[in-house]
This record gives structure tokens, C-alpha cells and sequence, in this order.
């Protein structure tokens, strides 16, 4: 009788488990159903996932984009995340800089230590703390300071593309840039002189080189399912390798506190990032900082209206610029942006519940035929001045948009137009036999999966 009635409890027991399982599950991803908003049908634990496994990340925002045109909203589920993804200008803005402070953090992204302390794993007064100390190192008069170190990355891979034009090789860009990009870092940022287009035996760059190397799939998954970097700890399952991760940044660690003990005037002289770093923190109470806009500076508290850029060359190629723009919309490297509303909040009319995701679908907003004609088509003139003044601010947004925008969007820019400009003035890239033109991108990262293959030729 006892073992009767323990057995009839572990039954309704189990059965209520299941039916309360199954009632909140279809509570939870009712939501936008509740709310009025439309979107794809999620199904449990995965979401809207499997859409995005089935088309691809682009072909997915391009989709949705599309079909839910004439709504200023629509709902995906991220794995269990509710995210809201904006098609409306007006309320990305309003998001990012009006209410900013309902929308101060990212989505948590799972990483391993110690990149899960990156800036933009950051959160409320730890990340406001650190990007006032970070954003004035980014200053017009401070990247002045850093700009020999991008030259000199920039003159070896000039240097070394001069070399393949002369001895008719095929250059693939993906491999000599992220060696220049790793020069730069390596230079620009701690002033430590690295040529990784002739020396292949560098143990930081080939550190970095590793840690970058990881599978498109596999981060956006720990995206998605932050517990899954859990699961990886445990089988000791490495999203980069772990050797790799300690060789730099006991790199980085080194060189830090080095910096720290240089007395006199040596460290004055230095030039780079991390020295800027350093003198931001010792100069506590400045808030001289010209990295943001009237407005960002405003939602961060912050009074420290933008100067433009002056003293450097690569500023007067107005239509070097505006080719970098173009070709950073066709192919944005932040193809998805996001933030998570910290209070229930209103924007332009539309209802966000606290806990719930809101998303920038950068590709498919940078492909919208309505903000840009023939989008397909590589048009630099999108981006004159005049194209500019009526266009919608955050139309382009390739480095975010507000006080959460990249931090290091003005050395990125200078990075590559140094490039450009080096390599420009000296070679004409034309097509080869192993170029594959329109590129044809991975589903899930954007990498071309053909590579980038051209031919240089000297000019004349």
C-alpha cells in the first residue's frame, strides 16, 4: 500500500513537472504573440535558431528584413533570448542614445577567461568606468601619437605587395592583411616593431593569429546558448587555443607592467596605446576626450563635444573615405548588434519588457533598397557630403551607433586607409585566374570562401 501510494505522488508529480515544463515554455515563447509583434515560429530551446541554420546568418536578416517590411519591429528567439530586432531608424537611434540608459549592456556572450573580460563583455558602472578611461586614449590628439606606428606596419606591407608585383605572384588580401592588422596591434598598440610579412617565427603574432582562428559556428552557438561554454570547461573543450590565449596576454601583461616601472622621460616618448592607457588612468579627473559625439557624451554624462581629425594626410582623400564607407556597408564586420533592456521601456510606441533583447540587423539594413538604391552595386558617391546630410544617421552603422559604438572605430579607419592609400599609389590590383568575384561569403562569419585572390600590378 505504502509503495502504491509513493509511487502514485512520483507520478502526479512527474506529470505536474512536465505539464508546468510545457505551460511556461509556451508562455515564454508567446511573447511577442502576447505583445502583437510579429516574427518566425520559435520552437522550444532553440528558438528561431534552426531559420538561421537552414539560411545562413545573412540570408536570415535579409529574409526577415524583407518580410516583415512595413513593421517597425519583429520577434526572433536566440536559443531562449527574446530579442527584438528594429527596422525602424528612428527607434534604433532613440534606443541607442535617447534611452540609452535602458540599454546600457550587450547580450552576455560565453567566453573563456580572459577574453570574458573584453570591453564589450562589460556591464553598467564597470563598463562606463572603463570606457571613460579607454575612450579619451582614441582622441584625435592621441591617435596623432600612435600614427608612426601605423606608417611603419603600413610601409612593410607596401613593401611586400611591391615585391609580389614585381615577381608576378597572386596575392591573397585576407592572409596580408590580418598580418598587417597584427603589425599594427603589435606597433600602434605597444610599441613593439613586428614585420609578420617576413618574419614567421613571431610567437605573439602566431598566438594571435591562433586565437582569431576559431569556428564561426561554434562562437555563434556559445552566442546563442551561453551555458554551452560550461559544457566546454568541463570536457576541456577550447573555443581558441589555450596556449595561444596565455602566450598574449602574458604578453600584454608584461609589457604593462614594464611600462609602469619606466621612470623619467622614457615612457613619455612612447607612443602607442598602451601608453595612452596609461596616462588616462594617472589622469583621473580629465575628461578631455573628443571620441564622442555631443550626444554620446550626453548620454554617458559626459561634456566633451567631437574635434575633427587634423594634421593627417589620409584625411584629405575624401574619396578614399568614401570608398572605405562603401565597401564597410556592403560587408560590415559588426553584422549583429545588440543590447538588453535593463526597465521596461516605451520607444516610438512600441513596448519593451525588461529582460528582453533588442537587435540591429546590420547587413540587412546596409542592403535595404529603400535607404540604398541597387544595393548590390559598390557606389562611393552614396557617401558625399551632400548623400550624407540626407541619409538617416544610423542608416550606416558598421561600428554601432551611441556611447556603446566602437570604442576604436578612428584607428580602425586610419588603419586601413593607411593601406590603401600605400598600396594605391604604388599598384593597381586587377583580377586573376583565381579570383572569385561577387564574393562568396561563409553562412555564419564573414569570410569569403574562396579567399580574396588578385594580382598587383606596378603602376607606371
Amino acid at each position: 500500500m505504502d509503495t502504491c501510494c509513493l509511487t502514485t505522488v512520483l507520478t502526479w508529480a512527474a506529470v505536474s513537472l512536465f505539464l508546468w515544463y510545457i505551460i511556461s515554455t509556451v508562455w515564454h515563447y508567446s511573447l511577442f504573440y502576447r505583445l502583437g509583434i510579429p516574427g518566425p515560429f520559435p520552437f522550444p530551446v532553440v528558438g528561431t535558431f534552426y531559420c538561421i541554420m537552414r539560411q545562413g546568418l545573412y540570408n536570415f536578416q535579409k529574409v526577415n528584413y524583407e518580410r516583415y517590411r512595413g513593421h517597425k519591429v519583429y520577434g526572433i528567439f536566440d536559443g531562449a533570448q527574446p530579442m527584438m530586432v528594429l527596422r525602424d531608424l528612428d527607434m534604433i537611434k532613440d534606443v541607442c542614445i535617447k534611452h540609452f540608459s535602458c540599454f546600457v549592456n550587450r547580450r552576455p556572450f560565453a567566453l573563456q577567461p580572459p577574453a570574458d573580460h573584453m570591453m564589450t563583455m562589460l556591464k553598467d558602472d564597470h563598463w562606463k568606468n572603463v570606457r571613460s578611461i579607454v575612450s579619451p586614449a582614441f582622441s584625435s590628439g592621441k591617435i596623432r601619437r600612435m600614427y608612426p606606428g601605423v606608417t611603419q606596419s603600413a610601409t612593410n606591407l607596401v613593401r611586400r605587395l611591391k615585391e609580389s608585383a614585381a615577381n608576378g605572384e597572386l596575392v591573397e588580401l585576407k592572409d596580408v592583411m590580418s598580418r598587417y592588422s597584427m603589425d599594427v596591434i603589435a606597433g600602434a598598440g605597444f610599441g613593439v616593431e613586428t614585420n609578420s610579412h617576413e618574419d614567421s617565427t613571431s610567437a605573439v603574432a602566431d598566438a594571435l593569429k591562433e586565437m582569431m582562428n576559431f569556428s564561426g559556428m561554434i562562437l555563434f552557438i556559445t552566442f546563442l546558448c551561453p551555458w554551452v561554454i560550461n559544457v566546454f570547461n568541463v570536457v576541456g573543450y577550447e573555443i581558441s587555443p589555450k596556449n595561444s590565449r596565455e602566450v598574449f596576454f602574458s604578453f600584454v601583461d608584461a609589457a604593462y607592467e614594464s611600462r609602469k616601472q619606466e621612470t623619467g622621460g622614457n615612457s613619455s616618448k612612447r607612443n602607442d596605446f598602451l601608453q595612452m592607457i596609461i596616462e588616462a588612468q594617472e589622469d583621473e579627473g580629465s575628461t578631455a576626450n573628443d571620441n564622442l559625439s555631443n550626444e554620446e557624451a550626453k548620454a554617458l554624462k559626459m561634456s566633451t563635444p567631437r574635434k575633427p581629425l587634423t594634421r593627417l594626410d589620409y584625411q584629405e582623400l575624401t574619396y578614399l573615405d568614401m570608398c572605405v564607407n562603401e565597401g564597410i556597408r556592403m560587408f560590415p564586420p559588426g553584422v549583429l548588434l545588440d543590447r538588453i533592456c535593463n526597465k521596461e521601456c516605451t520607444v516610438q510606441g512600441v513596448k519593451i519588457p525588461k529582460g528582453v533583447g533588442v537587435a540591429f540587423h546590420v547587413n540587412a539594413l546596409h542592403h535595404d533598397p529603400e535607404l540604398w538604391p541597387n544595393p548590390e552595386k559598390f557606389d562611393p558617391e552614396r557617401f558625399t557630403p551632400e548623400s550624407k546630410a540626407n541619409r538617416h544617421p544610423v542608416a550606416h552603422m558598421s561600428f554601432g551607433h551611441g556611447p556603446r559604438n566602437c570604442v576604436g572605430m578612428r584607428l580602425a579607419q586610419l588603419e586601413v586607409k593607411m593601406a590603401l592609400a600605400g598600396i594605391l599609389y604604388h599598384m593597381t590590383p586587377v583580377p586573376c585566374e583565381k579570383t572569385v568575384y561577387p564574393v562568396a561569403l561563409d553562412k555564419m562569419q564573414l569570410k569569403a570562401l574562396d579567399g580574396l585572390w588578385v594580382k598587383l600590378e606596378q603602376r607606371k
